[in-house]
């Protein structure tokens, strides 16, 4: 058994305490998971990088910074691509014939 085994014991039980009263921070989580690690514990150790890893993915998404959206890429996009062939066309031919090229948009209207 390692000699530093009863402070890591006493420092695991302080982060189950805290644990009780509050979500653990990511750096917390990271610290359990070296704890429960050093003690042998790697299952419970792995599942707690898990949760670290969660808690991350929550301050990321609501970081102010996390706003994304699509549309306002989508706004900047010039180049278009036909549906059918796959041919580069413009945005004016795109919005007409519904994103096909001019020709796989008459194809499709002898079809119908």
């Amino acid at each position: 058994m390692r000699e530093d085994a009863p402070k890591l014991r006493a420092r695991l039980l302080e982060l189950a305490q805290v644990q009780k009263n509050r979500h653990l921070s990511e750096a917390e989580l990271w610290e359990a998971a070296d704890i429960l690690r050093a003690l042998g514990k790697e299952s419970a150790a792995q599942e707690a990088e898990a949760a670290a890893l969660r808690q991350r993915a929550r301050e990321l998404l609501s970081s102010p910074d996390a706003t994304f959206t699509l549309g306002d890429e989508a706004d900047n996009i010039d180049v278009f691509y036909c549906r059918e062939c796959g041919r580069e066309i413009n945005r004016a031919t795109a919005e007409k014939h519904y994103y096909y090229c001019p020709e796989c948009h008459a194809k499709l209207g002898e079809q119908a």
